[in-house]
C-alpha cells in the first residue's frame, strides 16, 4: 500500500475533493454569529493568507498563520494585516506550531518530493523563533522527509515525529537548538502526544508507539481498525483521537483503550481538549452537492468527557482546518479565508 502522510490529506482538503456520502441526517446549518451556552464563535475577518492551514495566538491580536506553501505571516491587529516573517524555496507544507515561552516558538512541516530535473525535495524542516515569530532559522533537517508534528514533556524536551527513508522520533532538551534521533518507528506516523511520564504517537494502518518513561525509548503495538490516524490529544486519563479523518475515538485510561465514539461520518482535523469534560473537534459538516460543490464547517462536542456527542455544521463556512486557545477561554477557528473567535463559557 502506498504509504500516505498527514500533508496528503492536508492536499486533498485544499483542493476540495468532495463526493456522495451516506451519513446520518443531521440538523439544517447553523449561521454566524453562533452560540449554544456552551461556546460561541463569531467572525472576525476574511482575509486570511491564502491557503492558511493554522494558526498560534499570542493573545487576541498577535497570530502567527502558517500555509501550506511554506510561508509564515504575522498580524498585530487581529488579522486585519498582515506581515510575511518567513518562506521557504520549494513550497513546503507548514503544519503545525508550538510555542513553549513567550518568546520561543516551532513551526514544523516539509515535503519529500518534488518535480523536474534536478530538483531537490525541501525535506522535513523543524524552523525556531526567539522573538515571538519576527525571524525563523532552521534547526533540524530530515532529507526527503516530511516532519509533522511537534510536542513537549513534562521535563521541557522537545519532540518531533518524521518520516523519511526511516520513520523517526528526534528529541530536544536545550529548547530546539540541537536535535537527536532518540528512536525509529516502524510505521508512517501522523501525530504524537505526551502526559506526565507516557508519550503516544499514532500513524498508519492503526499503530501506536508508546513510551512509559518520557520518551526514551518506545513500543508499537496495532490498536485501531483503521488504514491511518491523523489526530490525538491525551490530557489526564481522558483522549482522544481521530482515525480514517471520520472516525473519533475515545480513551477514559490514559490511552490504554480506545473506544469509538457515537459521532457523523463527517470530516475531522482538530482536537481542542478544553477540560476533563469538555472536548471541541472541528472539521467539515455536509457537502453541498453537485460537481462543485463543497464542504461546510462542522463541530462535534462532548461535555461529559466523550460518553456522549453533539453536533453543529455552518453553512456559512468552509471546513475547518485549524484552531488556537490564547487563553483558557477565547480562542480562533481557521476556515479557508476566514478568521472565527472562540469563546469558550
Amino acid at each position: 500500500m502506498e504509504k500516505c502522510s498527514k500533508l496528503f490529506f492536508l492536499a486533498i482538503l485544499l483542493i476540495n475533493l468532495g463526493g456522495c456520502r451516506k451519513d446520518k441526517e443531521l440538523f439544517p446549518g447553523e449561521h454566524l454569529p453562533f452560540s449554544n451556552g456552551i461556546f460561541s464563535l463569531e467572525l472576525i475577518s476574511t482575509n486570511l493568507p491564502e491557503e492558511t492551514i493554522d494558526v498560534n495566538f499570542f493573545d487576541r491580536n498577535e497570530v502567527i498563520a502558517l500555509t501550506f506553501d511554506g510561508k509564515i505571516f504575522k498580524t498585530l491587529d487581529a488579522g486585519n494585516t498582515w506581515k510575511l516573517t518567513y518562506s521557504m524555496s520549494g513550497f513546503p507544507p507548514f503544519v503545525e506550531s508550538l510555542f513553549i515561552t513567550e518568546d520561543i516558538g516551532f513551526v514544523v512541516g516539509g515535503k519529500s518530493l518534488c518535480f523536474g530535473t534536478g530538483c531537490i525535495p525541501p525535506g522535513g524542516i523543524v524552523l525556531r523563533t526567539v522573538d515571538r515569530g519576527e525571524n525563523w532559522s532552521v534547526v533540524n533537517y530530515v532529507p526527503n522527509g516530511e516532519t509533522l508534528a511537534i510536542e513537549i514533556n513534562d521535563h521541557g524536551e522537545l519532540f518531533v515525529i518524521s518520516n523519511s527513508t526511516a520513520y523517526t522520533i528526534s528529541k530536544s532538551s536545550d529548547q530546539g537548538q540541537t536535535w537527536e534521533i532518540v528512536d525509529s518507528i516502524p510505521f508512517v506516523m501522523q501525530d504524537i502526544s505526551f502526559h506526565e511520564n507516557r508519550g503516544y504517537v499514532i500513524g498508519e494502518d492503526g499503530n501506536v508507539a508508546i513510551s512509559q518513561d518520557y520518551g526514551v525509548s518506545w513500543e508499537t503495538s496495532q490498536e485501531f481498525d483503521a488504514l491511518y490516524g491523523t489526530e490525538l490529544d491525551i490530557a489526564g486519563d481522558v483522549g482522544y483521537c481521530i482515525q480514517n479523518l471520520r472516525q473519533v475515538y475515545v480513551s477514559n485510561d490514559y490511552g490504554n483503550n480506545w473506544i469509538p465514539a457515537e459521532v457523523s461520518g463527517n470530516r475531522s482535523y482538530v482536537i481542542l481538549d478544553i477540560s476533563p469534560e469538555l472536548c471541541l473537534i472541528f472539521g467539515a459538516g455536509r457537502y453541498s452537492g453537485g460537481d462543485y460543490g463543497s464542504y461546510w464547517g462542522g463541530v462535534k462536542y462532548t461535555t461529559d468527557s466523550g460518553i456522549s456527542w453533539k453536533e453543529h455544521e455552518f453553512n456559512d463556512l468552509g471546513v475547518i482546518t485549524g484552531a488556537s486557545l490564547y487563553h483558557e477561554n477565547y480562542g480562533y477557528l481557521v476556515s479557508g479565508s476566514k478568521l472565527i473567535h472562540l469563546t469558550i463559557f
